[in-house]
């Protein structure tokens, strides 16, 4: 029979062992200790036989323990059965740093079979699960860098909304969807809008990460220390520390957005990939890039807003009496700025901080800047793509 690990290490909060043995050179001498004491059985001579696979498991749960982020508690006996004292305060230790084992007044099968609520054992497995629970409970305040971000002045991409929040959900495994799209259409936006729509879906937390030119994996440790309050062991490794992160996690579905990923061929695979969190679906990954992922990857592509969002955009900046008095005007300017949500954004917010221009005269400034040169890479030669430009050089934004 054959299951998956990686399941219950992530949802393995501690482990309480009682009168378990460990070290390796005491378990063929517990063997014929049980034989006294009961009959052997099948599973007892098994035991015996594959006590090297014993002790090897015993030398990776020492040495993985603190990354994996379980607490230990361990108890051993001090009274003989039979005259046998069945595992030794030198075999129950699974030699474990800042782990004491506790003696117990009682023989090996007592100490499993507590008489009462108020015995040593009783009362020290039940604290020690309450402490465990504590690393991990829900909180009503999900922690977040997102929430406090966003335009309130968002038109034409509602049914994306809808359709990113269904790739998101429609799976049983890590979820990881791509809004693809040319610089300044909106990617970033539609990511912080939909955070905004849907938070409440997400309890475990909602966070952004930038990793252009950026770590993410620094970033992932940050946030674990700043938002959720982790403790990250100092002795553990970076790439231990971003696991311990992930592990400690606050329980329930989690957003993480990854913004203006450079590429998925080299970036997204040298350099974000080993950071991301475990395969489980309550981590939904939304990534933002200039470039469409491949096949494998869930995408949303977006493109230009549609003549008629693009003048509704403008009317929620600026005003609607404003741009209703120069309509024709006001449609040009959305066409000549190529119905790109950045450019309109830019003017639009200077329209309203100068409500004495006109439409048409600010598109004549525009067009006075429109021939700066741009990156061939990110903008293709079109027109459109020279307008953001262009406002950013007219109006030093």
């Amino acid at each position: 029979m054959t299951f998956q690990k990686q399941p219950i290490l992530e949802q393995t909060k501690g482990i309480v062992f009682l009168a378990t043995p460990h070290t390796g050179a005491h378990l063929a001498n517990l063997i014929d200790k049980i034989g006294v004491l009961a009959q052997t059985t099948v599973s007892v001579k098994e035991l015996k036989a594959h006590s090297p696979q014993l002790r090897e498991l015993n030398e990776w749960y020492r040495e993985n323990v603190r990354s994996l982020g379980i607490s230990t508690k361990v108890y051993y006996e001090t009274q003989p059965v039979k005259g046998i004292l069945v595992v030794d305060p030198d075999s129950a230790n699974p030699g474990i740093e800042k782990v004491k084992p506790v003696a117990i007044a009682n023989n090996h099968i007592d100490l499993c079979k507590p008489e009462s609520q108020n015995s040593q054992v009783y009362l020290g497995v039940k604290k020690f699960i309450e402490e465990c629970l504590k690393k991990k409970q829900i909180t009503s305040n999900p922690p977040t860098n997102i929430l406090d971000r966003g335009t309130p002045h968002f038109v034409g991409r509602q049914d994306k909304l809808e359709q990113l929040h269904r790739e998101l959900q429609n799976t049983d495994k890590l979820a990881i969807c791509a809004i693809a799209g040319m610089g300044g259409v909106g990617k970033t936006e539609l990511a912080l809008q939909y955070a905004l729509k849907y938070q409440e879906n997400y309890p475990g937390g909602l966070c952004l990460f930038p990793v252009r030119g950026v770590d993410l994996g620094t970033q992932v440790v940050s946030f674990g220390r700043t938002e959720l309050g982790l403790n990250i062991p100092d002795e553990l490794d970076f790439n231990e520390q971003v696991r311990y992160c992930w592990r400690h996690w606050l329980e329930g579905t989690v957003l993480i957005v990854l913004d203006d990923v450079a590429s998925f061929s080299k970036d997204y695979k040298q350099r974000i990939h080993q950071y991301l969190p475990p395969a489980q679906s309550r981590f939904k990954v939304l990534v933002t890039s200039r470039q469409r992922p491949g096949a494998s990857y869930r995408r949303i592509d977006l493109d230009l807003l549609s003549p008629q969002a693009a003048l509704e955009l403008l009317r929620t900046l600026v005003g609607k009496e404003h741009i209703d008095n120069e309509l024709n005007e006001a449609e040009a300017l959305c066409e000549w700025l190529g119905y790109l949500p950045l450019g309109l954004e830019l003017v639009g917010r200077y329209l309203d901080i100068h409500p004495s221009l006109t439409i048409a005269k600010i598109q004549k400034r525009l067009e006075k800047k429109k021939l700066g040169t741009v990156d061939a890479r990110y903008y293709p030669g079109h027109l459109r793509f020279r307008t953001v430009r262009a406002t950013f050089t007219a109006y030093g934004s």
